[in-house]
């Protein structure tokens, strides 16, 4: 019996003007270790860059995943993983906040988001999660969906001036 190693490559952090920034990610089809080494990594990587989320697009995987800290006021809270995420209810009360982002440096857009959201997914484990979020928490999620939509803040800028 033979045994197989998937070999799963070393991930960076890309930055603007990388075009899998403006890439619409695909479904995550297949929940198996692969996908456990990426989100792995790419907790790793927000963590050292002192992130409060981080989508799969930022690390060059074209695949509905989302990561962010539980809470983003507080660096070591846990680090909750949502797969094929998607928002089924949004508040009608939105504020206006300031949004930077890892993988636009040095770059600062005044953002509309819904106050409170709730959205469906899956974690690493392809069980079924639904988290009700607001105020930091709801706009960190809204702005990783944005990735995985191939939407960055820079695509703010036209509308918030």
């Amino acid at each position: 019996m033979h045994t197989i190693f998937y070999i799963v490559k070393e991930f960076k952090l890309i930055t603007y003007p990388h075009k899998s920034l403006k890439t619409k990610s695909k479904k995550v089809l297949v929940f198996e270790n692969e996908l456990k080494q990426i989100i792995s990594q790419m907790k790793s990587i927000m963590l050292a860059n002192k992130g409060i989320g981080l989508a799969g697009n930022q690390v060059d995987i074209l695949q509905q995943i989302i990561i962010f800290l539980s809470d983003p006021n507080n660096p070591e809270s846990e680090i909750f993983t949502l797969i094929n995420p998607k928002i089924v209810s949004a508040s009608k009360e939105t504020t206006i906040d300031n949004e930077g982002c890892l993988s636009c440096p040095a770059k600062e857009i005044k953002i509309e988001r819904a106050q409170k959201i709730t959205v469906l997914g899956k974690n690493e484990l392809n069980e079924r999660q639904k988290i009700k979020a607001k105020n930091l928490l709801a706009r960190s999620i809204q702005h990783e969906i944005d990735h995985i939509n191939g939407k960055l803040i820079l695509d703010y800028e036209i509308i918030t001036k």
